[in-house]
Order: structure tokens, then sequence, then C-alpha cells
């Protein structure tokens, strides 16, 4: 039993059995035995652990709660010199408070006050008390609804307290953002958007190493090739001569099948036609191929089958092959529209990607230029397609965290604003919260290319 690890003032079997009925009672948490295996037991604190029982609520969360949130010096003090009434205790329970230093201190009449400043849109992070009934609030009932954020009091009735949720400590608690209608990145989020610059940068060194003495075109894929690397660095790159343009591919229509064709918006095809660039297709994927052996091999989003393929195309009458009857009529259909661009100089694809593995993956398909080559046949190449994947498969990855930024943008985090802690999300918008990763992703770019 637990008493039989105290020492007693009174070796009275009767007390030690009072002890442990009063402790059981109030939930046998370890600070109660902590304390009293220092100050030792006697009739006087095991008095106090019986008033303990009448005044806290019945609820076992409560009095778990009431005990893990006491500082262990208050509760030594409380049980040595027990107070002569009860009211400090009736008084937190009767405002459904916790015992935390400020709370105890304070007279009913300035809780009270407290409570209705914060209730009328007075809230003051600064002031001690007002963040002890907030956090009070916060571990009683949980956190608030993230679909209805307003201080609407619980029904005690129903209550319940999952005591395996991951609470927030006192001291995080108080360094929550202030809410103040601006996009909340928390310090994880600043070292993420640091590696999408690393990234960005290794994209951008890529490309300057890479062109030649010819025009240079680079595509962002939107929205991750377009949003986390090209918009970046676009200020970097024009700075070089190169012209930047725009298209959207989405991996989702080549996932179960590859052959597609008519992805590459007319707006790029009339620069290609006048200006014969070496083009960089710019995107990311975090995903990669686990073979059996457990090798990884890196994979390129699925959307780069829509330039591919077109670009395939192009190259047949680049080089000025005639369109073989054994093609779809798709594909026959396609030609016919590329012909008024004039094709002209055939395109060889490259691919890179940092740590690029020797087999590789487009979407669910692994690359062999086998494929493109049954359609083309051998040729001579004077122009260069590189399809870039820009995120890496090793640890310093940035893991394409803000791929699908929406659902980024939506989420929603603790903070305080003029009526205390409410859920707010992270951003008003997807623009503000995209604008926002940018201008940190920029001022590390610069930092970076300024070395």
């Amino acid at each position: 039993m637990v008493f039989r690890n105290l020492h007693f003032n009174y070796c009275d079997i009767n007390m030690a059995k009072d002890y442990d009925y009063y402790a059981r009672k109030l939930g046998n948490h370890p600070k109660i035995h902590a304390v009293l295996q220092d100050i030792g037991v006697n009739k006087v604190n095991i008095d106090f652990l019986r008033r303990l029982t009448l005044i806290l609520p019945e609820q076992e969360y409560r009095r778990k709660l009431f005990f893990d949130v006491i500082a262990p010096g208050t509760l030594a003090e409380f049980i040595s010199h027990p107070p002569i009434t009860n009211a400090t205790f009736e008084i937190i329970n009767e405002l459904d408070l916790l015992p935390i230093s400020t709370i105890l201190t304070e007279k009913r009449s300035g809780l009270e006050k407290s409570l209705a400043d914060i209730r009328a849109g007075g809230f003051d992070r600064q002031n001690p008390l007002h963040l002890e009934l907030e956090y009070s609030k916060y571990k009683i009932y949980g956190p608030p609804d993230p679909k209805n954020s307003k201080d609407k009091k619980p029904d005690k009735t129903k209550m319940s307290h999952d005591f395996t949720f991951n609470y927030l400590t006192f001291s995080q608690f108080s360094q929550l953002p202030w809410i103040n209608g601006e996009v909340i990145i928390g310090e994880s989020a600043y070292t993420t958007v640091k590696r999408h610059a690393i990234e960005a940068v290794a994209v951008y060194n890529h490309v300057i190493e890479n062109r030649r003495d010819m025009p240079t075109l680079v595509i962002g894929n939107d929205r991750y090739g377009l949003n986390f690397v090209v918009d970046p660095i676009t200020e970097q790159l024009t700075a070089q001569g190169i012209k930047i343009l725009n298209n959207r591919v989405s991996s989702r229509a080549f996932d179960r099948k590859n052959e597609k064709l008519g992805y590459v918006v007319s707006d790029i095809w009339k620069w290609v036609s006048t200006n014969n660039p070496d083009i960089f297709i710019i995107d990311g994927t975090v995903a990669c191929e686990i073979s059996k052996d457990g090798k990884i091999h890196t994979r390129f989003p699925a959307a780069m089958w829509g330039y591919l393929n077109d670009f395939t195309i192009y190259n047949v009458l680049a080089s000025g092959q005639n369109i073989d009857e054994s093609l779809s009529d798709e594909a026959k259909e396609y030609a016919e529209k590329l012909k008024k661009y004039n094709p002209a100089h055939p395109y060889a694809f490259n691919f890179w990607a940092p740590h690029i593995s020797e087999k590789f993956f487009i979407g669910d398909f692994e690359y062999d230029p086998s494929h493109f080559e049954s359609i083309t046949g051998k040729m001579d190449y004077d122009r260069k397609l590189h399809i870039i994947n820009s995120v890496s498969n090793g640890d310093n990855s940035s893991r394409g965290y803000f791929d699908d930024h929406d659902n980024k943008a939506g989420e929603h985090t603790l903070g305080f604003n003029s009526t205390g802690l409410q859920y707010t999300p992270i951003a008003p918008s997807e623009e503000s919260f995209l604008k926002k990763i940018q201008d940190i992703m920029k001022e590390y770019i610069k930092k970076d290319l300024t070395k």
C-alpha cells in the first residue's frame, strides 16, 4: 500500500488508513504522495486531504487537472498550513478555474472582473491573470472548436476530458501567436520554407550551368513548380535574359494512362516557333519509388508526360518525318495542329533531380527512352528539353510540404485575439498564404545567391 512508503509522525494505523483513503479519493496523484513524502503525514494534512475531497468537483478528470496544474510548492504549503476556510477553492470551482499561481492569490471580485473584461473583448496577453484564466478554460474544456470558436460555455453534464490529447504547457500556451489577420507561420514551417528555398537555388544553378548559347525558356508547371520554384527565382532568371512562361498540367490526368496529348498551350508553341530555345520544365514531387531490395528511385511528377508526349509529336514534325499511319487518330490530329508552328528543331529529353537515380519513374511509369523512339525513330537533336524535379529525396528535402498549398492555407492553429483563445485559419486566403511563403523564400534565395 502507498502509506507504507511514507513517514508518519504518529504511529496510528487509523491515520495511515485515512491517508490512503483520501489519497485514493483524490486519484492517488503523484504530487500528493511526493509532497507528503517530503513533509510527513499528520492529522492536520490528512484533514486537509479530507477537505479537498469535499471541495473539489467529483469528476475524476477535474481532480486530476487540479493536481496536474497546481505547483508542488503551492500544494506543499496548503497541506502543511491549511487555510482556515475553503473560500479560495470554492471560488475557483464556482468560476470553473484551476489553481494556477495568480488565480489563487486574486480576490473573487478581481477574477470576475477579468473574466468579464475578456468576454467583452479586452483580453490582454501581457496580463498574467488573463493568461491563466484562458489556460484554465483550455485545460478544463479543451481547445475551442475550429468551426465555431466563439466563447460558448459547454454543458458541464456532458463534459469529458481526453488526457491523451497533447495539451500545451502553460509556457507554450503563453507563446501562442496573436491573431491579427496576417498569415501565421510557425518556427517549424520557417525551416521547411528555407529548404524549399535551397531547392529553388539548386534549380537556378542547374539552369545557369546547363544553358547554352541560344535562347532559354523556363516553364514553371502550375502549381508546385510555378509557385515554389520558378516564381521565387524569377527575378534572378530574368536578369540572366531567360524567358519564363507558365503552363498547367495536372498529374492526376496521368494517374492511369500516360498516352495523352494537347497539354502545351499555344503561347509556348508560339515562343518556341519564333525563338527555338532550349527549354527547362520545372516541377516537383516528393514521391519516390522503392524497389523490393529497398533501393530508392527518383520519381518525376506524372504531369511531365503531358510535355513529353506533346514534344514527341513535335519532334516527328521537326525532323521532317511523315506522320506514321500506325499512330493513333489523336496523335495525327495533334500533329496537324502543330504544323502551323513550323517545327524545325527536335528536342532531346534530359532529366535532372537532386540525387537522381539511374532508374527513375514519371508518375507510376518507369521511364524508358525506347517508348519515345518507337514513335520518332533515331534522330539528331539540336535542342534540349530539360525535365526537372526540384525536390530531393535526401534528408534535407522540403518533402514537397507546400504541395496542395490551398489545404495548408486552410489549416487552423491556436492563437489569441481580443476575446482570448481562438482557433484561426493560418491565413486569411490562399493568395495571402502563397505570397507569405514566397516572400520568405525570396529573402533566403537572395542571401544564398549573393554569398
